[in-house]
């Protein structure tokens, strides 16, 4: 399977490599772009928009680049952007290459379930390691939670893993995304040694995780 994945914000592809490796001897082509949009540069930020602008070009360029069937995945913030991606497919009325071809998603340390406890257990375990100006944490999380309802729009089979170390989003999110995809969540998985940068980390539950993560593209189910 040709598999797009895009990794969280302010970070980079090699934060997802020992994923990345686990899929590959699989058998699967990753692809993980760049995506500059991403990046907190000095202060300076893109727009929630122009993330899913981009996150969509990349998309249409890898479906018009590969053959076969593709899977898509993403961590923390990717895995929105994967939602809101999805969200712009209907199966049951679009009958385009890229409704066709795309058939499985997985969701890594994707934040969910946005409301006041999100936001306190954040300012609480992470905000004093992530520097962000105030501008974006503000259009950051009004992102998240528009795309708490993107998430029920997936309609395909998905996998949720979460980390219950997590100290950047509540653990409580894997339950919650796995509650919003609703019939379309194929499995949800976590587990107590895993954090939030579980996909290039060699924990024990980091490797749970990454196992569960080739498992699910894998299985023709």
């Amino acid at each position: 399977m040709n598999i797009l994945f895009f990794h969280g914000f302010d970070s980079h592809p090699d934060s997802l490599q020992r994923s990345i490796d686990c899929l590959t001897k699989a058998g699967h082509q990753v692809t993980a772009p760049f995506m500059t949009s991403f990046s907190l540069n000095n202060g300076k930020h893109n727009a929630p928009q122009q993330w899913f602008i981009d996150a969509q070009s990349v998309l249409k360029t890898f479906v018009t680049t590969t053959r076969g069937d593709i899977g898509i995945a993403g961590h923390s913030l990717g895995g929105a952007i994967c939602a809101n991606l999805l969200a712009q497919i209907n199966p049951e009325t679009d009958r385009d290459d890229l409704t066709r071809r795309i058939s499985k998603c997985a969701f890594l340390a994707s934040p969910a379930g946005i409301d006041d406890r999100f936001l306190a257990y954040w300012r609480e375990t992470s905000s004093e390691q992530i520097d962000w100006p105030f501008s974006l944490q503000v259009q950051m999380f009004s992102y998240l939670q528009r795309c708490d309802a993107k998430y029920m729009n997936v309609s395909i089979p998905s996998l949720v893993l979460q980390g219950d170390s997590d100290v950047h989003i509540p653990p409580s999110s894997g339950r919650a995304l796995a509650e919003k995809l609703g019939i379309h969540c194929y499995s949800l998985h976590t587990h107590p040694e895993a954090d939030h940068f579980f996909p290039n980390s060699s924990s024990s539950g980091a490797r749970y995780l990454q196992e569960k993560l080739v498992a699910f593209f894998a299985n023709n189910g």
